[in-house]
């Protein structure tokens, strides 16, 4: 449903959905439904995307 909508035009609306977000989001609905090898999947995509390429949080706290 998500992916059909367009872009947000202002992030800082916190009743729109981040597209950077959406994996985290997934991730975390996964977790809790108990599919604990696709939220895996999904976590170590959001870790691989808000980790810079020297090591350095991008979002340390989508990270934690």
């Amino acid at each position: 449903m998500l992916e059909g909508m367009p872009h947000p035009e202002n992030l800082d609306n916190h009743f729109v959905v981040d597209p950077a977000k959406f994996d985290f989001y997934a991730m975390d609905c996964y977790r809790l439904v108990g599919d604990y090898k696709l939220a895996r999947t999904l976590a170590e995509e959001v870790l691989r995307v808000g980790t810079d390429f020297d090591g350095t949080d991008r979002s340390p706290m989508r990270n934690a």
